[in-house]
């Protein structure tokens, strides 16, 4: 094999791993890592909130910090729910690193590469 890079750099989210489905796992597991009652039908109003705190990221009106725990506060204020967005931002985050999902094929890519 003819090496003409000495290194590769890859995005993970949406390029290695699978962030739509590794969200929804992570979604999933902090609530349930957290005792809360959990049903499918939670995630699509999140998932509303948080594209849309998104975008007024890149409008320049609320920083990528600040998202971490106002998508929850909005999602937990929404539902009526009296939980800490901040402590549950820690689990998801968590989740996403713990639940991540790759792609069919990349850890067979990966080798191939290395």
């Amino acid at each position: 094999m003819n090496k003409k890079y000495k290194w590769l750099l890859f995005d993970l989210d949406n390029t290695l791993l699978d962030f739509d489905a590794t969200s929804k796992v992570a979604f999933k597991h902090a609530f349930l890592d957290k005792n809360l009652p959990y049903d499918s039908s939670l995630y699509p109003i999140y998932h509303e909130i948080n594209l849309r705190l998104w975008k007024a990221l890149e409008r320049q009106e609320i920083t990528k910090e600040a998202i971490r725990a106002e998508r929850f506060r909005q999602f937990f204020k929404k539902m009526d729910l009296d939980y800490d967005a901040e402590y549950f931002s820690k689990a998801y985050l968590a989740n996403l690193v713990t639940h991540s999902i790759p792609y069919e094929g990349i850890h067979d890519m990966l080798e191939t590469l290395k």
